[in-house]
This record gives C-alpha cells, sequence and structure tokens, in this order.
C-alpha cells in the first residue's frame, strides 16, 4: 500500500477512523445528551399551593374607599411602622418621640388606649408594666404583613393584621436596603418558598438603626426583627407555627421625673403562635380555627446583660429585668352565605396565674345597597362589655351614608360606668371615583389611659369631657392618574381638652400608574406624592402642670419607581425643616432623607 504513494501516518488515520455511519451515529447520540442535559437544566414550573390559614376581617362600612391595604400598597405608603399608618385616618392621632425606632402612641378621639391590635386573631395587649396599659406601636414595623384593615367603630379602632404567607413553589429571595439622614439605615432580607407536597418555609431578619445627631432628646437606637414561620397546607387544612421577636434599643428616649433622662431602653418582644385551621374565613360556607398563642416582653435596663444585673441606675425601679409573658388561646368558627359573615370566638387568655375568657360574636351583611355589620364582646381582663354596630346605605350611585356607634359598659367597685361612641358620615360622587364627604364624630365622656412610656408624670388615668368633630374628606381620582387622599376635623372646645389637637389635617397629592399603554406587561410602575400634615397643640395633663405641644407641620414628598422586580424609593420628611414635638421634650427631626431598593428574586 505504501507504493501508492500515500504516507504512512495517513495510513493509519484512515484504518483507525470510523466508519461515516458510526460518526453520524455518535453526532446523533451527542446531540441527544446534550438536549437530555437541556431538559434536565429547565426551571421546573412555579405552582401556586394551597394557602396557609388567615384570620377573619371585619366588612367595610367607610365612605369612599376602605382603610385597607394589601402587601404592595403597604409598601408604596411610604410608612415604616403602624403607627405612620395610622396618621392617615381621620380621627386617629399618633403621638411619636423621634425617628424609625421611636415610642408611637395613637389615640382615638384624643383618648389613649383605644387602639385595639389583632395579629392573625391574637390581640396584642400591653404587657409593658410600666406602659400604663398604652400600646406602643413604634415596634410593629409593617414588613412582616400581607393585609391591614382598619376597623373605625365609635368608640375605638381594631387593627387587623394578616402576616404575610408565601404560595409559590420557586424560592423567593427579596432584598431591602435604605440608607439616609441621621444615620438612618434599614436592611432586610427575605426567603421562602413552599414545596409540591404542601411544606413550606419563611424566614426573614430585619435591621433598622437611626441617630439622633443634634441631641434633642428625640431618642436614637436600632429594631432588630426575626421571622420564622413553617408549616404545610393543602386542601381545606392548614397547620403552621409563627414566631416574630423584635427588640429595640432607645438611647435616651425615655424622661422619668427627677430621674436619668440619658438611659437606654431595650425593650424584647415575641408572638409566636401554633394554628390549625379548616378552610378560608373569606370563603362561602363554614370555615373554623384554633389558635394557641404566646406573647412575651422583656427589658434589660442599661448596665445589664439579659439575665444578670449590674447597673447602678438612680431609678431603683428600672434596675431589674422586666419580664412579662401571656398564653393567648383562640378558637373562632364562623359561616359565610349569601352576602351574610357570622362568626363566634373564644378568646383565653392565662397570665400570672390567672385565667380569663372573652366571648366575642360579629356578623355583618351586605347585599344591594346596604351593608352593616354588628361585633358583641366581653372581654374580661378590663371587665368591659362591648357593642358596635354599623351601617352604611348606598340609596343611589353616587351617594353614600355611613353611621357607626359604640357602647362600652365597665363594671367598677360594683358600679356599671357607661361610655359610648358614634360616628356619622355621608358622600358624594363627584366624578369617576372622586368622593366628596363629611360628618361628625362624638366621644363621650370617658377615661383615658397616661402614657407613661413618654413619661412617668402622665400615668394617671384622666376623665375626659365629650368632645365632637366636624370632619370634611376628599378622596379618589382627580384626572386620569392624579389621585388625592385629604381630610380635616375640626373639634369643639378643644382648647379645653386634654390629647386633642384643635385642628388637624391631612392632604396627600399623588401620581400612581403603572403605564399599561406603554408597558402592556406590567414591567414598570411609578408613584410621586407630595404629603402636608398640620396639628394644632395639644395639651398633656402631667403631675408637673399642664404641658403643651408646638404647633406641628410636616411637608414631605414620596417617590417609587418599579422596574421589573425592582423598586427604587426616595422618602423626604420635613423639607421646611421645621422644630416641632408630638409629645413634649421631644423635638422631632428636620429635613430626614431616607432612600434605597426593594429587590425580588425568583428561582
Amino acid at each position: 500500500m505504501c507504493g501508492l504513494g500515500l504516507p504512512v501516518g495517513a495510513v493509519a488515520r484512515a484504518q483507525t477512523a470510523p466508519p461515516p455511519d458510526a460518526a453520524a451515529a455518535k453526532a446523533r447520540d451527542t446531540t441527544a445528551a446534550a438536549r437530555d442535559t437541556t431538559a434536565k437544566a429547565k426551571p421546573k414550573a412555579d405552582t401556586l399551593m394551597s394557602p396557609f390559614a388567615r384570620a377573619e376581617l371585619p366588612a367595610s362600612t367607610d365612605v369612599g374607599p376602605s382603610y385597607r391595604w394589601n402587601r404592595d400598597q403597604i409598601a408604596s405608603t411610604g410608612a415604616i411602622s403602624l403607627g405612620e399608618l395610622l396618621d392617615r385616618i381621620p380621627g386617629l392621632t399618633t403621638i411619636r418621640t423621634g425617628w424609625i425606632t421611636d415610642i408611637q402612641h395613637t389615640t382615638v378621639a384624643g383618648a389613649f388606649g383605644r387602639v385595639r391590635v389583632f395579629i392573625d386573631g391574637i390581640e396584642l395587649d400591653a404587657l409593658d408594666t410600666e406602659s400604663g396599659g398604652v400600646l406602643n406601636v413604634g415596634p410593629l414595623q409593617l414588613w412582616p404583613y400581607e393585609e391591614v384593615v382598619v376597623e373605625r367603630v365609635g368608640a375605638e379602632a381594631r387593627v387587623h393584621l394578616r402576616t404575610w404567607r408565601e404560595r409559590r413553589t420557586n424560592p423567593l429571595t427579596r432584598i431591602d436596603v435604605l440608607t439616609g439622614d441621621r444615620e438612618g439605615n434599614v436592611f432586610r432580607g427575605t426567603y421562602a418558598r413552599r414545596w409540591s407536597n404542601g411544606a413550606g418555609l419563611q424566614a426573614v431578619f430585619s435591621n433598622a438603626s437611626t441617630r439622633d445627631v443634634r441631641g434633642t432628646s428625640g431618642g436614637d437606637g436600632s429594631v432588630v426583627g426575626l421571622l420564622l414561620r413553617g408549616g404545610w397546607a393543602r386542601g381545606n387544612w392548614s397547620v403552621d407555627a409563627f414566631a416574630h421577636r423584635y427588640g429595640n434599643e432607645r438611647r435616651g428616649a425615655r424622661r422619668a421625673r427627677g430621674l436619668d433622662t440619658t438611659q437606654t431602653d431595650r425593650p424584647q418582644q415575641t408572638i409566636g403562635y401554633l394554628r390549625v385551621g379548616y378552610r378560608d374565613p373569606d370563603a362561602a360556607g363554614v370555615w373554623g380555627q384554633l389558635v394557641a398563642g404566646t406573647l412575651d416582653f422583656r427589658e434589660t435596663p442599661q448596665g445589664s446583660s439579659l439575665n444578670r444585673i449590674t447597673s447602678t441606675t438612680t431609678d431603683t425601679n428600672r434596675a431589674v429585668l422586666r419580664r412579662a409573658s401571656q398564653a393567648q388561646y383562640v378558637l373562632t368558627t364562623g359561616w359565610n352565605h349569601a352576602g351574610l359573615q357570622t362568626s363566634l370566638a373564644a378568646r383565653v387568655r392565662a397570665q400570672d396565674g390567672e385565667q380569663t375568657v372573652s366571648p366575642v360574636a360579629r356578623a355583618s351583611y351586605t347585599r344591594g345597597w346596604v351593608s352593616s355589620a354588628l361585633w358583641a364582646e366581653r372581654s374580661r381582663p378590663d371587665s368591659a362589655s362591648r357593642v358596635d354596630a354599623s351601617v352604611q346605605l348606598v340609596p343611589f350611585e353616587r351617594l353614600t351614608f355611613v353611621g357607626a356607634a359604640s357602647r362600652v359598659t365597665r363594671s367598677s367597685g360594683g358600679t356599671d360606668l357607661r361610655s359610648s361612641g358614634l360616628r356619622a358620615e355621608a358622600a358624594v360622587r363627584l366624578r369617576g371615583a372622586l368622593w366628596l364627604g363629611g360628618g361628625v364624630i362624638r366621644r363621650d365622656t370617658t377615661v383615658s389611659l397616661g402614657p407613661a412610656t413618654l413619661d412617668t408624670g402622665y400615668a394617671a388615668p384622666i376623665a375626659l369631657r365629650p368632645a365632637t368633630g366636624t370632619l370634611a374628606t376628599l378622596r379618589g381620582d382627580v384626572f386620569r392618574d392624579i389621585k388625592i387622599d385629604a381630610w380635616m376635623i375640626a373639634w369643639r372646645d378643644a382648647q379645653n381638652q386634654f390629647y386633642l389637637p384643635k385642628v388637624q389635617a391631612r392632604t396627600q397629592l399623588y401620581v400612581q400608574s403603572d403605564w399599561r399603554t406603554r408597558f402592556p406587561k406590567g414591567q414598570f410602575s411609578f408613584l410621586g406624592a407630595i404629603i402636608h400634615e398640620y396639628r394644632d397643640p395639644l395639651r398633656f395633663a402631667s403631675s408637673a402642670g399642664v404641658q403643651e405641644t408646638a404647633i406641628n407641620r410636616n411637608l414631605s414628598t414620596l417617590m417609587e419607581i418599579r422596574i421589573l422586580s425592582a423598586t427604587l424609593s426616595w422618602r423626604f420628611s420635613n423639607i421646611l425643616q421645621l422644630d416641632y414635638d408630638q409629645a413634649p421634650g421631644y423635638v422631632l427631626p428636620r429635613a430626614v432623607n431616607l432612600y434605597g431598593v426593594r429587590w425580588e428574586f425568583r428561582g
């Protein structure tokens, strides 16, 4: 073969080369293997699983849009804490000491202790023995919740919080990073997923901090939160365990008569529960839930560790580890059909060796142009019976009437003390979804608790005389994507009342749109708002005499731009750089910025 003129190497290669058919078969096998690898690399289809149980919510009897926010809407309000969100509601006034990590107490018609908060059906009681029974809503940041509903009745406001629940099998990772003035920083990391067998896991770590750089006794510190949920849900049944622990360190935010006012508060609070649920309370038919929960409060004094006291502070009442815990069991069952919603609940509290049972009955009916709601409760902790009734009438498409009345009876020393509250409103739809309304809010003679966490001189409850407020509102769409949410309330004889501003107003003019004509797949959205808040001086009843705050004027802006799954936000508060206080002695910060990004990832 060498005589044919072919090199020896070429002959060898020709002898070892595979035949054409074998080479083609190998190429086909390689292509098939590549296809198999690609198929294996394809992400699994994202699936919606049965949700974990959720607590029932009241029927809305508000004029115009209800005070109800879902998870995206909560983030778009720009509010960090629950107190900031409650400031949007007529008749409610939040009193705060600083920024981000501050103390916040919200009054209803000028009375402390009239805001009740329910987290997944567990009522959040004021366990701090030094709070005077007034709940501090400042540590309740809004990121753990998927829905917030404020139920306004005649004598109180009930805030219902539904914690966030993940439903999708593709894992969710979310990062929130915000920074700004006064060394304000917020970081939050989230991971959640569901599995095809119905199991689920959620975990969130959050930290927010700020510093009082001006030293105006407004308080500074940090708020650290950890949330965990694990459970299983399939079909009509759900079982889940939930725990949320949040603790904050407030430096110089507490005032005490004749004592050191620079001490550090380090309260930590925990809410946890195990819940079994059958069907959804928002769906038709029978549903039920059993929740076994626990509430825990502890505060470590300045200069001490968590379990060992080393403090030598001059306040001997503070040189101890303060702790309070409560077990709470809630059994609820309900039935919904054709606009009728009914439920019965028994709330058992166990604390300090004592047990109390508070039965609750709720009913609502919505049909055509009538919507009504009824609530009846026998509250054992404060020996009070409450009955609330509200009705909404829409006789014409452009006209709405709302009325709500409350009656509270408290037993004290063998005597029944009765008080009542009333809210009456009417609104007319001007054009599209723009509602112009007005009404009155009436508060009977009542007793207000003292905000002792602001100052120990406010500890004693005081009697408040009747008060009547006149309300005006303008809410809805002004023109295309331009919207407004404005209200003003004037209280009669407020200059002689405690904790009641003579005039209070809030106006938010904003543009909100996702511009579907340009972005049909919803890849973009924009929110730009300018907000003005006004509040006349508040008078505080103190053991050192009557104290009064300054006039509050606050102009701020909010902007959010969402591109795909990333949202850029910028909040600019107190643009006019005015000094003002909402509680005597606590000067609130001048112009402060907070800006950053929220970014979600799937898969």
